[in-house]
């Protein structure tokens, strides 16, 4: 068993429908709003006598901002009272002690004995579980609040008495390329991280057909008595081919329909027209109320959190937090908190490196200008308003900013090493000391020069790991997205394909023709019963 396994402890409960049901006594409190602020708050260590510290040493504490400062805000109180709801109002419906749990664990197992979803042995029980989805734009704090929510929970407990493992929560990414088949994969990998099991062996086998592979992710789920299942990354099924967002849809009502376990999908705007074309999972998506994750508007919330947040400044003449600098951050970031945290970071990078006392609202605009420019199509698209342009741009990763930062506190780091290894007699002009730097960092003395003229020529006052620092992003080729290459498949691989791909059924077909392989199967629309049933 793994290590993280906790035994159960059992709470009294105050609220009739919760008593005497294992799986949720064995949860943590429900917590109320401060509570949910104390836990999900997380501040870095600061102290102001860092502010005269070497300029080497303060851009390591600037990083500290990029993974320990979280500010709670009214949504994430939301959010947490809705997994809150969710996780207890699904297991209603599997206490073991009322022989609920056994019963969905019986259909189940029917399930993965016939390998097919719709089949079971009790029909006669009623769901209490409701999904959810959420979506926004990267970087407005989708992910991170989930994770931060969810590991306030412990996440595999063991109720000795039962012998049963509870799971409160799973969660993983769905694939790039959309295909249930690595969906399933993820499943089991998650629940295998959690309990430190191999299902993934037992169950995903290569040429498992994708009907058991999903009949087993939800004996899984129902064995586990998984309490909310979260997918993130659901706009990949956009890419899924032969019917896979329509399947995967009808398999999620079923884990909430016939399992009793609900899930959350997260996403970016991309996949809302999913669930706007289908009404059953419409219903079933807006029972708690689908979550719009977006950008913080310009009101009070927001400016308290800017006024925490820059509160953390490693500058040797730190300032207030004008007016003008509040909407200089809020015009080039648009309120998504990644690039407001990252913008405020190179701001501090860029400061120490040109030797600027204090952020300006012009340093931050060169810092937008020149390193977020992967963001500016979105930036400029939540700056228009037009839904279908914030929809185009809702998936762009910002990972490449990420980057940057540390390569600039790399950059930094050795400069500064460099500078105070120098000996003082050593002289030369700066265009000579920057062309040596730029050869000590492997590039070419025929290409240093002429960059090292041109950077000098723009901007003659900055200090030489600013100008380092600009060469660089010049010289350094942006990555790109490798193509998607597409793989054909060798007529004789078909019969090795999900059941419903076309090719798996003529590969299949035996004394029948195709067309009457398919028509039995429902792919081919029968106009002539349709006909008779409306004349």
């Amino acid at each position: 068993m793994s290590l993280k396994v906790l035994t159960a402890v059992y709470n009294d409960q105050l609220l009739e429908e919760y008593t005497d049901n294992p799986f949720i006594s064995a949860l943590p409190w429900i917590m109320e709003p401060k509570q949910v602020i104390e836990n999900l708050k997380r501040l870095p260590a600061f102290n102001t006598e860092e502010q005269h510290l070497p300029a080497e040493i303060k851009v390591h504490a600037i990083a500290r901002l990029l993974d320990g400062f979280f500010q709670p805000l009214i949504s994430h109180i939301q959010l947490e009272t809705k997994i809150s709801l969710m996780i207890r109002q699904g297991y209603k419906g599997r206490n073991p002690k009322k022989g609920l749990y056994y019963s969905r664990l019986q259909n189940c197992y029917e399930k993965v004995v016939k390998g097919e979803l719709d089949t079971w042995v009790f029909d006669d029980m009623e769901s209490t579980a409701n999904n959810m989805t959420l979506l926004g734009c990267s970087g407005s704090g989708k992910t991170t609040a989930l994770n931060k929510i969810l590991h306030t929970y412990p996440q595999a407990i063991f109720h000795k008495d039962l012998n049963i493992t509870q799971l409160t929560y799973i969660k993983f990414h769905c694939p790039h390329d959309g295909a249930l088949s690595d969906l399933c994969h993820s499943f089991f990998r998650a629940v295998d991280q959690a309990l430190g099991t191999d299902y993934k062996t037992q169950f995903g086998r290569k040429r498992t057909p994708l009907g058991q592979m999903l009949a087993n992710m939800a004996h899984l789920a129902s064995l586990h008595a998984i309490g909310i299942i979260v997918i993130d990354d659901i706009q990949n099924l956009n890419k899924a081919k032969t019917g896979g967002v329509e399947k995967m849809l009808n398999y999620l009502d079923t884990m909430a329909n016939d399992i009793c376990v609900p899930v959350i999908m997260v996403g970016t705007p991309y996949a809302s027209h999913m669930f706007q074309t289908r009404l059953s999972s419409g219903r079933r998506t807006i029972a708690f109320g689908n979550i719009p994750w977006d950008r913080m508007e310009r009101d009070n919330m927001w400016r308290n959190f800017l006024k925490t947040l820059w509160k953390y400044q490693w500058l040797s003449s730190p300032c207030e937090l004008t007016e003008e600098l509040e909407q200089s951050m809020y015009h080039l970031t648009q309120g998504i908190m990644d690039i407001v945290v990252k913008l405020f970071c190179l701001a501090q990078h860029r400061a120490i490196i040109t030797k600027s006392p204090r952020i300006t609202a012009k340093l931050l605009e060169t810092v937008f200008e020149e390193e977020f420019q992967p963001v500016h199509p979105m930036i400029n698209a939540l700056r228009s308003g037009r839904i279908e342009d914030i929809a185009e741009f809702g998936d762009l990763k910002m990972m490449d900013i990420s980057k940057r930062l540390m390569n600039v506190t790399q950059i930094v780091e050795d400069l500064f090493e460099q500078e105070q290894n120098q000996p003082k007699q050593v002289t030369g002009s700066k265009s000579e000391k920057l062309v040596s730097a730029l050869i000590q960092m492997d590039i070419e003395k025929d290409i240093a020069i002429p960059f090292a003229e041109k950077i000098l020529a723009k901007y003659p006052e900055l200090a030489i790991p600013a100008l380092v620092q600009k060469v660089l992003f010049q010289i350094v080729p942006k990555e790109k997205e490798p193509k998607e290459t597409t793989k054909k498949i060798n007529k004789k691989e078909w019969i090795n394909l999900e059941t419903d791909d076309l090719r798996y059924i003529f590969a299949i077909k035996e004394k029948q023709s195709f067309y009457e392989t398919v028509k039995l199967k429902h792919l081919i629309f029968d106009f002539q019963e349709f006909y008779k049933k409306v004349s």
